[in-house]
């Protein structure tokens, strides 16, 4: 099991989304908008979802959390392509 899936797994609860969802992005230097592209969603929805406003279905999360593990495996780290 690596980084991300340990650090994603535990993604229960709406609070535990919304920070793990920060996390994510800010341990990049992404800005919301440039996060909010690369996992196909507005820059709203991703500012709800880290705010804990809004939490996807848990079918949705799983869906997320693989497009950012995909996001983690094709991108250097510190880099922002």
């Amino acid at each position: 099991m690596n980084v991300y899936t340990t650090e994603m797994s535990g993604a229960r609860s709406k609070n535990d989304f919304a920070v793990r969802l920060l996390n994510w992005r800010t341990r990049r230097g992404w800005t919301r908008q440039e996060s909010a592209a690369k996992l196909n969603v507005s820059p709203r929805t991703l500012q709800e979802w880290e705010q804990g406003r809004r939490v996807p279905s848990e079918m949705a999360r799983r869906g997320v959390f693989a497009k950012m593990q995909e996001i983690e495996h094709n991108t250097p780290q510190g880099s922002v392509p």
